[in-house]
C-alpha cells in the first residue's frame, strides 16, 4: 500500500497583541516633543513674518507731508543751520529698507517648519528622516559660516592702520565672535537633539507598522 506524502503547509500567524501608534508611549513621547519643538519656531516665523508684512505695506503707504512755513534765514549760514540742513538731506537721501528677502526667508522658514509638523503630525517616517537631514545640512553649514567669519576677522585685524582702531575692532570682532560663537553652538545643540528625535521616531513609526510574523 502507497503512502502519499503531505506537503509540508506554513501558516504564518500574526501578533495580534500589536500596540498601534496613537497608544504607544514611547512614540507618543518622542512625537510630543517634535511636535513642542516644531509649533514653536513655526509660531515665531509666522509672527515674524506678519509684522514683516506688515512693515512692508507700512512703507509703501503715501504718508502727507505737512507744509513748510516760511522762516526768516540769516544771511550767513552758522553751524547749527548748516547742520540741520545736512540732517534734512540725510533723511531724504536715506532709503526705505527693502522686505523682500526677508519676507521670502520666513516664507521659506514657515513652509519647512509647516512641512515638519505635518510629517510629525501625521507619523511620517520618510518625512521624519528628510527633516533630520536638513537639520544636519543647517548645521554644518552654520558651523562653516562661523569658521569663515573667523578667518575674515583675523586676516582683516593686521591691516588696521592706528594702533587705537586695531585695539577697538579687537574689542568689537572679540565681542562678535563671541555672540556669534554662542548663537552656533545653541543652534549645532538644538539641531542635533531635533534630528536625533527625527530618526528615533521615523524608526520606530517603521518598526511598528511593520506586523511580527510567527511561522509554523
Amino acid at each position: 500500500m502507497m503512502q502519499h506524502e503531505k506537503p509540508t503547509v506554513q501558516v504564518m500567524m500574526t501578533n495580534a497583541t500589536q500596540i498601534p501608534l496613537a497608544a504607544d508611549r514611547k512614540v507618543q513621547r518622542i512625537r510630543k516633543k517634535l511636535l513642542i519643538i516644531f509649533g514653536v519656531f513655526l509660531g515665531i516665523c509666522i509672527f515674524v513674518l506678519v509684522l514683516s508684512v506688515w512693515g512692508a505695506a507700512a512703507g509703501t503707504t503715501p504718508t502727507p507731508t505737512p507744509i513748510p512755513t516760511p522762516t526768516p534765514t540769516p544771511l550767513t549760514p552758522t553751524n547749527s543751520s548748516l547742520t540741520s540742513m545736512k540732517e534734512s538731506i540725510t533723511m531724504f537721501d536715506k532709503e526705505k529698507p527693502n522686505y523682500t528677502l526677508q519676507i521670502v526667508q520666513l516664507t521659506t522658514f514657515v513652509l519647512l517648519y509647516g512641512f515638519a509638523y505635518y510629517v510629525t503630525y501625521t507619523y511620517r517616517a520618510t518625512g521624519l528622516r528628510v527633516i533630520a537631514w536638513l537639520n544636519i545640512i543647517s548645521a554644518i553649514l552654520c558651523f562653516l559660516l562661523f569658521i569663515a567669519v573667523v578667518i575674515v576677522v583675523l586676516l582683516a585685524s593686521p591691516h588696521m592702520d592706528n594702533v587705537q582702531k586695531d585695539k577697538k575692532f579687537s574689542t568689537a570682532g572679540g565681542i562678535f565672535l563671541t555672540i556669534l560663537g554662542v548663537f552656533c553652538l545653541a543652534n549645532l545643540l538644538i539641531q542635533k537633539f531635533v534630528a536625533k528625535l527625527c530618526f528615533k521616531l521615523a524608526n520606530l513609526i517603521v518598526d511598528k507598522r511593520t506586523i511580527p510574523c510567527q511561522t509554523i
